[in-house]
């Protein structure tokens, strides 16, 4: 396990959607203290762990497994997101 304080990821808002970094780092509260800021067209992540021991490089991995996961989801999202409302109109008729 690794020692060190805080980890700080930069995630590349050419890649990754704004949101999906939110969306997913707000999954990780109750774990972490996270703070965000954006930097040059990236979003920068500082986290802190609430326990004394933690993974960084395991953390730093899942979270940028995770942020391409949620940035897929929202272009899927909104890709579909005319065929949807066509659906729930004829749906509701």
């Amino acid at each position: 396990m690794s020692q060190e304080k805080e980890l700080t990821v930069r995630f590349d808002e050419n890649v990754y959607a704004k949101q999906a970094v939110q969306r997913v780092l707000a999954e990780y509260t109750d774990d972490f203290f996270i703070q965000i800021k954006e930097d040059n067209h990236e979003m920068v992540a500082v986290v802190e762990s609430k326990e004394k021991e933690w993974n960084t490089k395991k953390l730093e991995k899942e979270l940028f497994n995770r942020v391409l996961e949620e940035t897929v989801r929202l272009g899927i999202e909104e890709e579909t997101k005319e065929i949807r409302n066509q659906l729930y109109q004829k749906a509701i008729q």
